[in-house]
């Protein structure tokens, strides 16, 4: 049998990883896993289907999101006309005959549509150092959760894991 030599810090943090490694939920996941930083970003597109949002953007791309039934608020909103007020009420009326698309470029605004699209990125050995990042560097991200990926086939991963899940495993 060979035998590593390793510091006193190094031995430590090994140790500190196989507890955590041990403890931490896998959330129903075997060996090998890493967590991942999981966000939501909205990704802009010309293409209208039924899963797409309504954006529209002005000639600064100040983007005002709704979803398609809000289209007139938005309008309203960019309008800045407030339909408690009865002059703006009676604009309103009036323009219930005319195309929305219409006013919002007299407005300066283009019509577009987004979908959300789900990202990962990163990856970590531990819940507790994704958690870690993502509190140190939260304005990095998009309401960033934890997301535990299984490492299919990945045999160097696999045998790393073990042998540091191994130095704590209780047999």
């Amino acid at each position: 049998m060979k035998t590593i030599k390793v510091d006193d810090d190094m031995y430590n943090f090994l140790i500190e990883l196989s507890n955590e490694l041990n403890t931490q939920d896998n959330r129903a996941t075997a060996l090998p896993y890493f967590f991942q930083i999981q966000e939501t970003k909205r990704v802009i597109t010309t293409d209208d289907n039924d899963e797409h949002l309504v954006v529209w953007l002005n000639d600064d791309f100040e983007p005002c999101f709704t979803g398609k039934d809000e289209e007139r608020d938005a309008m309203f909103k960019l309008c800045n006309r407030d339909l408690d007020n009865e002059e703006d009420h009676e604009w309103f009326d009036e323009l219930l005959d005319c195309d929305i698309e219409d006013i919002m470029n007299l407005e300066g605004y283009s019509k577009f549509y987004y979908r959300n699209e789900t990202i990962k990125t990163n990856s970590f050995l531990t819940e507790k150092a994704c958690h870690k990042h993502i509190k140190a560097n939260h304005y990095h991200y998009d309401n960033p959760v934890s997301f535990l990926s299984h490492a299919f086939r990945n045999p160097e991963l696999e045998k790393v894991m073990k042998f540091i899940s191994d130095l704590t495993k209780k047999s």
